[in-house]
């Protein structure tokens, strides 16, 4: 009868370590299909902004010269994008040397000029429509954004200006926070085609857009282009054991990333499974002396 006692105490125990497991895996799971849905029906209002804007824009605008005649029209156009739409900061229209034309908000300040960014050259010097921005500091507002950038071409094809939208990562790193990741957990945006880290939180220093290495679990996580994973990974950085889940758009080049400490997981098994064995090590206990009992009431008749 001891050993069938302790039988089921071993079940009952790794069934519930099984079932903490299985838990947080679809816990964090959830939480990155959850973000993916957010992040991907931004990028698709955004996208869908831009390109009409880049259509609706006459390229008789895209000029210094003419900006007096169009500002009043074009910005309102550019304010109507912004409602209903946190996550977006701006739209804006840019001619063909990078110089700012026309902004969505009154924010104060001078009009920027992007001709020195990676993402505005990208679309000056080839045919590509859309391009992302690595995360970056809005020159305007002085806060972290990732810009959305589409071309505006004329019926040749030549380049003529840009319009963009700034993505607020704060927006994003609010949303992170509601999670409830534990104390150890992190959760995070990384670019798909370079493994570069967009965002995290909990922030970590000089991390962001760096790269993760080669030789990444998360990398190997998402090769061949899986569209998402879960998996248990031991951190170098700091040593802790985590259950991460993985959810790649399939349209932008971004994948968000969910993790929760295993160490944190466990420590919610442990308390129920230690009163579930002290409760069987006070039963065996209790039978061991009730059967000692018998035995001397019995022995006590003969």
């Amino acid at each position: 009868m001891a050993i069938a006692l302790s039988a089921l105490l071993v079940y009952v125990i790794w069934a519930g370590y099984g079932e903490a497991m299985t838990t947080a895996k679809a816990k964090t799971s959830d939480y990155a299909a959850v973000l993916e849905a957010q992040l991907n029906a931004t990028l698709r209002r955004a996208e869908a902004d831009l390109r009409h804007q880049a259509l609706h824009t006459p390229l008789d605008a895209l000029s210094e010269e003419t900006r007096p005649r169009y500002a009043r029209e074009i910005e309102m156009d550019l304010r109507a994008h912004l409602v209903d739409f946190p996550e977006v900061s701006a739209f804006s229209i840019f001619d063909a040397s990078g110089e700012q034309l026309y902004v969505s908000n009154d924010a104060p300040g001078e009009r920027a000029n992007i001709a020195d960014r990676s993402h505005f050259r990208a679309l000056q010097d080839n045919s590509a429509a859309l391009v992302f921005s690595e995360a970056l500091i809005a020159r305007r507002s002085g806060r972290p954004a990732v810009v959305m950038a589409r071309a505006i071409r004329d019926e040749r094809g030549a380049f003529r200006g840009a319009v963009t939208a700034l993505i607020e990562l704060e927006y994003f790193q609010k949303l992170f926070q509601t999670l409830g990741v534990g104390a150890g957990g992190n959760v995070a945006i990384y670019r798909s085609d370079n493994f570069t880290q967009v965002l995290r939180w909990p922030a970590v220093e000089g991390r962001t857009n760096v790269a993760l290495p080669p030789d990444s679990p998360t990398r190997a996580a998402l090769a061949g282009g899986a569209s998402r994973a879960t998996v248990t990974l031991d951190s170098a950085a700091d040593g802790k054991v985590r259950i991460y889940s993985y959810q790649r758009l399939q349209t932008y080049p971004f994948f968000i990333s969910v993790g929760i400490a295993r160490g944190e997981v466990l420590a919610a098994w442990r308390q129920p499974s230690l009163l579930a064995g002290l409760s069987a090590m006070m039963l065996m206990a209790l039978l061991f002396a009730l059967l000692r009992r018998l035995a001397q009431i019995g022995r006590a008749h003969v």
